[in-house]
Order: structure tokens, then sequence, then C-alpha cells
């Protein structure tokens, strides 16, 4: 179908009442949704905070979820990476700072959990970084923080309560007593990957 065809779209809230209803029109040619009965592929979908033409940095898109206004939770946002076909990997998702221009540094990152509310005496929100499950004799995922050239510093996982530093096999953690020596200290450390 020719880039501008239209296609019925409709956003629903947490709650499934229909927000936006409406058609969208795909401006990429060669980014079409299937027509019924064909078999073509939405390849990439992107939503990117606007490029700044400036210097004061403008240019900010927010995606949030419902406000609600009695006494319920606010409605919840959630990204998905596009589910596989047949055999293939589930989608990733990136989310990436931006580039900085001919003088100016690569864009911050900030994940944060939400704030209690005012006079409320309520809890600030955890902020909770969780590896897929593995499905029968598969490996579980594993929570990975590297450098800038792609390097494992910091490991959890895939097995169950393990724990690696530096590209160390992630361990269990060690046991020390008060009995302990420095050599178990040593040993233990060299486990995580802490000491040479």
């Amino acid at each position: 179908m020719a880039a501008g065809s239209s296609y019925p779209a409709t956003f629903t809230d947490e709650s499934g009442e229909v927000r936006l209803d409406g058609e969208l029109n795909f401006t990429d040619d060669g980014n079409q949704p299937a027509p019924s009965g064909a078999s073509a592929d939405i390849v990439a979908q992107q939503v990117q905070g606007a490029d700044s033409a400036t210097t004061d940095g403008s240019g900010l898109t927010v995606i949030s979820g419902s406000s609600t206004a009695t006494t319920g939770s606010g409605g919840a946002l959630q990204l998905f990476g596009g589910n596989a076909t047949d055999a293939g990997d589930g989608g990733p998702i990136s989310i990436l700072g931006g580039t900085g221009g001919t003088s100016g540094n690569g864009g911050q990152v900030t994940i944060s959990g939400g704030q209690a509310g005012a006079s409320s005496n309520g809890n600030g929100g955890d902020l909770v970084i969780e590896p897929g499950p593995k499905d029968g004799s598969g490996i579980n995922g594993s929570v990975k923080v590297s450098d800038e050239n792609g390097n494992v510093v910091i490991q959890v996982g895939p097995t169950d309560n393990t724990l690696g530093f530096f590209s160390a096999t992630p361990v269990v953690q060690p046991t020390l007593t008060a009995l302990s020596t420095a050599a178990d200290i040593v040993a233990a450390l060299q486990a995580l990957g802490l000491s040479a």
C-alpha cells in the first residue's frame, strides 16, 4: 500500500476506555502495516524527543500513564518490544540519551522511582531491574552493567542469586565467618572478580 494510506486505530487506557479513535497515516512507504490477507511487517516504531535547533536544549517528548482524579492509583505505563513470530527472538527496547552537538555532551539517561505524595508519609517508588525467566532447558536472563565499550563490569545471574564483577562468572554469595582467614577473604573476593 502506498505511503499516506489510512488505517483504523484505537487507543485505550488501562481500564479499557477508548481515549483516541480514528485513523493513522503511515508516511514511510517501506514501513506499512499489512493489508488484509497480506504479509508485510512494521519494521520499526520510534518515539523521539525533538531535535533542538537552538542552544537551550528545547524539545521535550513526554509519554505518561493516565492520572487519576479519584482515590485510585495512577495509570501504568508499559513499553514492550515486539513479540516474536515463529522461532524469532522478541524485539529489544533501547532507551538512549541524545548525541551531543559539536561542543556538547551526550544526554544523560535517568530512570527514577516515583516520589511519594506530599504530606502522605508514603514510600518512594522502588527501582526494580528484573531479567526475563527461562523456559524449559533455556537460561535465565541476566542483569548486566557495562562500560562505554560494552564490557560487563557487574552481572547478576543467570543462575539464581549469583553476582559477578569485571566479567567474572557470577557466583553465589561467598560465606565468611568470624574464623575466616585472610586467605578465605581473598578467595571470596577473587570468586566475585574483585581481586587479582
